[in-house]
Formats: structure tokens, sequence, C-alpha cells
């Protein structure tokens, strides 16, 4: 008879192997495609800068506090139990503090190198995906511990990839207007820089 406790850490565990019951995830699984692949986050640095950037000087902007109440209410809505994709992972998000500006940086950084670099993250079904994912990815997973004959085993639990596509969905549903007004914002304040530096070139 086997005993299972589900409990949280920060601690990573190395050579962990999945035990006999639990069938790692393939690639459509996890990502969406056979051809999708996590995005790790060094390869979209420059997104993740250029978004922190923006919306901590539009802090006060309408469209980028709608955008943080609405994952503040997200998370609300699921620590209250109430009927949203990936209920069990935004929980996690909640026991680690994650709040609405972190997500909303976490989605638009994403979004953003999808934009910039589509044949790394085409936009389809792969960078649904990667939306939930990353939203995940603010928060350690949620840890598994397992007693079999009397031994301890660990494994990281995976999202399901039912509630890594719900939850991709939702966010493109809801955020697509302020991912079109942020990006529109984002390239036309990245051209003023250029004018700028440009400007300093041009000769007498």
């Amino acid at each position: 008879m086997k005993k299972r406790s589900v409990w949280l850490t920060p601690a990573s565990i190395t050579g962990t192997r999945f035990p006999a019951t639990v069938k790692p995830m393939t690639g459509r699984e996890r990502y969406g495609h056979p051809l999708g692949r996590a995005i790790n986050k060094r390869e979209y640095m420059r997104e993740q800068e250029d978004v922190r950037t923006f919306i901590d000087k539009h802090i006060g902007h309408p469209a980028i506090k709608a955008g943080i109440d609405w994952f503040n209410k997200l998370l609300a809505d699921s620590a209250s139990g109430l009927r949203v994709p990936a209920i069990a992972e935004l929980n996690q998000l909640i026991r680690e503090g994650v709040e609405g500006k972190a997500c909303l940086n976490a989605v638009l950084s994403v979004w953003l190198f999808s934009e910039r670099k589509p044949a790394i993250l085409p936009d389809d079904i792969r960078l649904t995906f990667a939306l939930a994912n990353a939203l995940f990815g603010t928060a350690h997973r949620i840890k598994i511990q397992v007693y079999r004959h009397g031994k301890q085993h660990h494994y990281y639990k995976p999202a399901s990839h039912r509630a890594i596509k719900e939850l991709g969905q939702y966010v493109r549903q809801n955020l697509a207007p302020l991912q079109v007004n942020v990006f529109g914002a984002i390239l036309r304040d990245l051209a003023k820089e250029d004018e700028i530096i440009n400007a300093l070139h041009k000769p007498f």
C-alpha cells in the first residue's frame, strides 16, 4: 500500500525518476504541438527587459492597471474555489505570493518574443501553451512525495494538457486587446530611442 502526499518546496531534486505510474508528457501534451518545446527565459531576456521597463514606466496607465487587476482577480477567483482554468497551478502561484504584475510581465514577455521571432515561437497553439507555461514558471512546480515499498520517492507534478491549453486560451481571449495596445506603444518608444541615437550621429 502506498501513501501519497503533496507538499511545496523551492528545492530541486537531481536524479529524480518518475514512479512507474506516472508517464512523462510528450511535446504535444506539454507544448501543444509535436514541434513544440520549452521556451527558456534566457531566450527572451530582451523581451522581459522591454516589457518590465514599459510596465514600470506606465504603471499608472488604465490599460496596465486593468491587466494587473485582471490577473489579480483570476488569482482571487482561484483561491475562492471559483471555476477557473488550471486552478491547482494558479493556487500554487498564490501560495508563493505571485501577484498580478508578475503574471502580466511573464505573459507579455513571451507574447512579445513570439511577435519578434515567429520562426521560434509561431502565433499558433504553441504560443497558447507558452503563455500558460510562462505563468506557471512564476512559481515552483508542485512537488509530489510517494512512498513505495517503504522507500520515499519524489517527482514534480506537471500541469495537465487540459490545464495548460485552457489557461492559455483564456489569457489570449481576454488580454489580446491589451497585447496589441502595449506592443504598439513599445514599438513607438523604441523608435523614439532610435531617432535620438541617429540624431547623435547626424553631421552638422
